[in-house]
């Protein structure tokens, strides 16, 4: 019921939950998907860098809602949502390979 990055380099955790305790007990959060910002150069070696786009189900409400995250600042919360409607499936990983775009 939430989503952490973790940084291999530095050890750094930043963690986000949703603030609602009562969201928080009833709420499945999907596995990211990594969307890279568009780059002016190939200079910016920052590899988080980009947005974080996850769904969140809330079960006691049968909601589910598209969240938008400044991957460098998790922890601070989304940055956009939307309501999505009904549970969507959970079974979808993810991945980016930028060689595709």
């Amino acid at each position: 019921n939430s989503l952490v990055k973790f940084d291999l380099d530095t050890d750094q955790v930043d963690i986000w939950r949703p603030s609602d305790p009562q969201v928080r007990h009833y709420c499945v959060t999907s596995e990211p998907y990594f969307l890279p910002r568009l780059q002016q150069s190939d200079s910016n070696d920052d590899d988080d860098d980009g947005w974080l786009l996850s769904l969140l189900h809330d079960v006691a409400n049968n909601v589910t809602e598209l969240q938008i995250f400044d991957a460098k600042h998790l922890s601070t919360g989304p940055i956009w949502s939307t309501s999505i409607g009904k549970l969507w499936p959970w079974n979808v990983h993810t991945t980016f390979d930028p060689k595709l775009y």
